[in-house]
């Protein structure tokens, strides 16, 4: 669900001026993964470790352009 919101918000972030204030949004979804995570290995899903990698890969990613923004801002 809270996937849904935010890609429904998506056009707004991006008319935003960027700021330090972004990385309030960082923490939801690093809390959003690590709760997926939990829940792939409480559920011994198929192919879990993969896909858990996939989530911590892709958060990271988006941590590292969230660092490179604030530092060239």
């Amino acid at each position: 669900m809270m996937l849904l919101i935010q890609l429904r918000l998506l056009p707004l972030y991006r008319r935003a001026p960027f700021g330090p204030g972004f990385w309030a949004f960082s923490f939801p979804f690093a809390a959003a993964v690590t709760y997926g995570i939990h829940w792939l290995v409480a559920e011994h899903v198929p192919d879990g470790t993969a896909l858990g990698y996939a989530l911590v890969g892709v958060l990271t990613a988006g941590f590292a352009v969230l660092a490179a923004r604030t530092a060239s801002a």
